[in-house]
């Protein structure tokens, strides 16, 4: 998902960080679609469960039931 203010910047669909495509640490393809990661943590727990992560992305799912981000929330096991 493309930053709204045009700059090069993909969302990670764990964190919701903004990221560069060209230098994330980690990627995942799922239905056709790549998804760009901060680290080997965010794109393993989307593996684990990419619908859920795609849904939270497009608002299906509330986003407060996902508030983590590398010590920033509750830890959630695999």
């Amino acid at each position: 998902m493309p930053h709204p203010a045009g700059d090069n910047t993909v969302v990670d669909a764990v964190c919701l960080m903004h990221i560069d495509p060209a230098t994330a640490p980690a990627q995942s393809r799922h239905r056709g679609r790549t998804y760009h990661f901060c680290t080997r943590d965010c794109r393993d727990w989307f593996e684990a469960d990419p619908d859920r992560y795609v849904a939270y992305l497009s608002g299906v799912e509330p986003r407060d039931a996902f508030t983590r981000h590398h010590g920033g929330g509750p830890q959630r096991t695999l």
